[in-house]
């Protein structure tokens, strides 16, 4: 089982939850984690899906209760900071939502001329241009302090209004929850001196597996910083 304690500490956060069997047979571990039933146990503080995914809503302490069969198993849970979590990075946070996303890609927003009067940096290689077209250019409409919902960068990622790349992602996403965030914190432009907590590498889990036919492994992945 993984992880033994959950920690949320921003609405934007997310746990994945990774069940296992061990086979008495020849010792294979089998994923179990979409065949198992969850239920969140205390207070009314987050949601855990069919797939084990675990997002908060609220603060407070709470148990999950996995169950398989006879067998049960116990995870604390904490949603802590969500009144005041940590300003979003642009350079560490906005700016790998829009790649992900294909905005700054040769095919979209990063080819040499630009799409429709909006250029961003291919790939992202230079954040600070990027921040100067999403913030001061567009006359205000790309990014809108008074009214986040209204900026343009999320009305047309999301698909509310045309848009010529389709839609990007859906409103209800993590994606469109830390980029209005960022907005409604201010847009704001991270200094040197800021601690922005800054990716170093990822881990998978499990690191290795072996599955048969028709057999599939749920994946966990963890950010180190």
């Amino acid at each position: 089982m993984q992880p033994i304690s959950i920690v949320l500490d921003s609405l934007e956060a997310s746990e994945q939850l990774l069940v296992t069997k061990i086979m008495a047979t020849d010792g294979r571990r089998v994923d179990l984690t979409t065949k198992v039933a969850y239920e969140l146990c205390g207070l009314d503080i987050a949601t855990v899906d069919e797939r084990g995914q675990v997002r908060p809503y609220a603060e407070g302490r709470a148990e999950i209760i996995i169950r398989h069969e006879e067998q049960q198993i116990v995870i604390p849970l904490e949603v802590t900071r969500l009144n005041t979590p940590a300003p979003v990075s642009f350079r560490n946070e906005v700016i790998p939502i829009l790649s992900k996303a294909g905005c700054n890609s040769s095919e979209c927003h990063g080819k040499a001329e630009g799409q429709n009067g909006f250029k961003l940096s291919i790939f992202a290689y230079d954040v600070e241009s990027d921040y100067v077209a999403l913030v001061q250019e567009g006359r205000g409409r790309r990014v809108s302090l008074a009214a986040p919902d209204r900026s343009l960068m999320l009305m047309k990622a999301a698909g509310r209004v045309p848009h010529g790349g389709g839609q990007r992602f859906d409103p209800d996403s993590y994606l469109y929850r830390r980029l209005y965030r960022w907005i409604s914190e201010g847009a704001r432009w991270e200094t040197d001196s800021d601690e922005t907590g800054e990716v170093v590498g990822i881990d998978v889990e499990p690191r290795q597996q072996s599955l048969l036919a028709g057999e599939f492994q749920q994946l966990r992945v963890i950010a180190r910083d």
